[in-house]
């Protein structure tokens, strides 16, 4: 007899963006939102499925859909000490690229870049347990790279729904003249694309309470394509042709924790090794990517008596290592033209939730970038007058304390105009 569980979330919302933004940025967007959360437990086979979408109300263009989980998996009354999974399922890999959501391990859904959504991994995972210890191993024949709001190349020029696709220049200047620029892309097929192996496991002792720890391991493919560019100039205008590629690195995680009542805390590493050595034919300008070293120390405190109380956290992020300039027939042996794995090189973040009052919900988040100064700051109030209706408002404002001129490495200072204000209902069946 299996055990049957599903909830439905239809809401509407309306997002509205307050900076000025990039050119042909719209700046407000209404929408459907949908969330469909099912489970069944048996006594052989269990079964988990979580799709999301949003369907524009002002905008058919603006919708999408979401799989962050779904996967068939047999019953632990089958077998105690031993689990085997199909499909994609999100998985504790790495304290860090949960709390930064980095995207070293699994997969993001990017459609909104300051709260990147990860997914879980597509494959077949086999776990055996014993005691406090827990093994991992994973093996994947399909690549699902960070996905995000689509381009439309149409007419020389790239556009988005999204207002966190900043444009390109649209002209240049060369001998005191202007002229424009046309944009195209060469994509490689989706099958050549998908048709990646990923390979990994992880070790982890954990009895509940007290110590814990974990070790993590991958050869898989970057999650974020890499990109080349080829530039001519014709008689009237420039041309760019982009060239997206897929590149494999080593990722390797290891956390060391603490589960108590009134805190917990963790220590977790990152070590990023790619293993891409990619220059391109002779015209090409080609990204390029280094060895990097990711460690956050994270503390969480649940100062109002119980987890369910509200928590305060902090966690603190360096990355040790640098962006290569870019190589090939343009490059100046300095600079990059696209953005980094990893924007926040050093960097706070703190987060309250607080005790519900007069069922009210508030939620407040905070980033601080040492490195390239600047914060986000994220307020969200959440409103229930009865356990199926939900009310929220939320505001996140980026504020920029650099001159710098927004590239790659300065996540904050590029999308600076995007303070916005987001408000919706929500009713669960």
């Amino acid at each position: 007899m299996a055990n049957v569980y599903a909830k439905l979330d239809i809401g509407i919302s309306s997002s509205n963006y307050l900076g000025q933004g990039s050119e042909g940025r719209k700046d407000s967007f209404s929408a459907l939102d949908l969330q469909l959360d099912t489970k069944t437990d048996s006594d052989i086979l269990d079964t988990r499925s979580l799709v999301q979408s949003e369907i524009g109300l002002t905008d058919s263009n603006y919708r999408f859909i979401e799989i962050p989980d779904m996967y068939v998996a047999t019953s632990p009354k089958l077998f105690d000490n031993a689990r085997t999974t199909f499909g994609r399922r999100l998985t504790d890999w790495s304290v860090l690229d949960q709390t930064w959501g980095a995207g070293a391990f699994q997969p993001r859904f990017r459609w909104d870049y300051l709260r990147p959504q990860q997914v879980g991994l597509l494959g077949l995972y086999q776990e055996l347990k014993s005691g406090p210890v827990k093994l991992t191993a994973f093996y994947s024949p399909i690549f699902i790279p960070d996905r995000g709001a689509p381009l439309d190349f149409a007419d020389g020029r790239i556009r988005s729904i999204s207002p966190w696709v900043v444009n390109p220049p649209y002209e240049i200047e060369i001998m005191r003249k202007s002229v424009p620029v046309r944009y195209d892309a060469q994509v490689p097929s989706i099958g050549s694309i998908i048709r990646q192996d990923t390979i990994g496991g992880q070790m982890m002792l954990d009895a509940g309470e007290g110590v814990w720890g974990s070790v993590s391991y991958m050869h898989k493919p970057m999650n974020q394509l890499l990109m080349s560019y080829e530039a001519y100039l014709a008689a009237d205008d420039a041309h760019v042709t982009l060239y997206p590629r897929v590149a494999y690195h080593h990722v390797a995680s290891m956390d060391l924790g603490m589960h108590g009542k009134t805190m917990s805390g963790s220590i977790s590493g990152i070590a990023d090794i790619p293993t891409d050595d990619f220059h391109g034919p002779t015209l090409w300008t080609s990204q390029q990517v280094g060895n990097m070293f990711l460690v956050s120390p994270s503390l969480t405190m649940y100062p109002w008596g119980s987890k369910k109380g509200g928590n305060l956290s902090v966690s603190y992020l360096r990355v040790i290592g640098k962006d290569p300039p870019d190589t090939g027939y343009l490059a100046d042996g300095t600079s990059r033209e696209f953005d980094s794995r990893y924007p926040f090189k050093s960097a706070f973040l703190m987060t309250a939730e607080l005790p519900q009052w007069r069922r009210l919900t508030t939620d407040f988040r905070l980033l601080f970038d040492i490195q390239n100064p600047g914060t986000i700051v994220s307020w969200m109030f959440t409103y229930a007058p009865d356990r199926d209706w939900k009310l929220f408002l939320a505001t996140d404002v980026l504020s920029s304390f650099t001159d710098e001129t927004a590239d790659g490495t300065d996540f904050i200072h590029r999308y600076r105009e995007n303070d916005r204000v987001t408000g919706g209902v929500t009713y669960v069946f």
